[in-house]
């Protein structure tokens, strides 16, 4: 998976979207007040719903919050990051291996302009995870390996790729939204994440530079 990703970022360094380049820091997205809304709206389309698909978006709706009172969410570390063509959906279910050793990475319809260590940092955070919502080191040194085989990052990207992603990450409801909405096989996804996140947040600056020195 490292390996294909650098590929596929040594690839995109030659295309040139017709979308215009965005600033970087207009990629900084999080808003926290925005967020307190959707949160809010998420809750109350709650109501009528099973109590299994309310107490589970419940868990995961209290965990933003508790994790957003503690943060800090500045945006101006990010505003001089590179910014670079990314797939911006990179996953084990949008890649498919052939016999053959071919390889194919899928859906680019998200491609666009965007940190490029973001779409690094959270494809190891959701890649190299383990069942019960803590890093399985071992793989994200593996995957980050053979990432650099095909593809660098700056400095200045490589020390803030965890940073990338966690945020962006963080600050994304859209599993919550679907499975309130009736996606019943988000279940376990929610509460993995609900697992992962206060992890990943409780360790943030520790992460931020062994992923960095991974990067190195």
């Amino acid at each position: 998976m490292g390996e294909t990703l650098g590929r596929v970022d040594r690839a995109l360094d030659s295309f040139r979207p017709k979308a215009s380049k965005p600033s970087s820091i207009d990629l900084a997205t999080w808003d926290p007040e925005k967020f307190v809304g959707e949160i809010s709206a998420i809750r109350a389309s709650l109501r009528g719903k099973t109590r299994q698909v309310r107490e589970t978006t419940e868990a995961t709706l209290a965990m933003h919050e508790a994790i957003l009172a503690k943060g800090d969410w500045d945006a101006r570390p990010f505003a001089r990051l590179p910014v670079r063509v990314c797939h911006n959906d990179y996953h084990t279910q949008n890649v498919l291996t052939r016999r053959d050793g071919a390889v194919a990475v899928l859906d680019w319809e998200k491609a666009g302009w965007d940190w490029r260590g973001f779409e690094v940092a959270r494809s190891v955070m959701f890649t190299c995870r383990r069942a019960n919502g803590t890093y399985n080191w071992g793989n994200a040194k593996a995957y980050l390996g053979g990432y650099r085989r095909h593809a660098t990052l700056s400095d200045r990207e490589r020390e803030t790729a965890f940073l990338c992603g966690f945020n962006k990450a963080f600050f994304s409801l859209w599993a919550a939204k679907e499975y309130a909405s009736g996606r019943a096989e988000l279940r376990d996804h929610l509460i993995r994440r609900s697992a992962l996140m206060p992890y990943l947040f409780r360790n943030r600056l520790q992460f931020a530079e062994r992923i960095s020195g991974m990067l190195g």
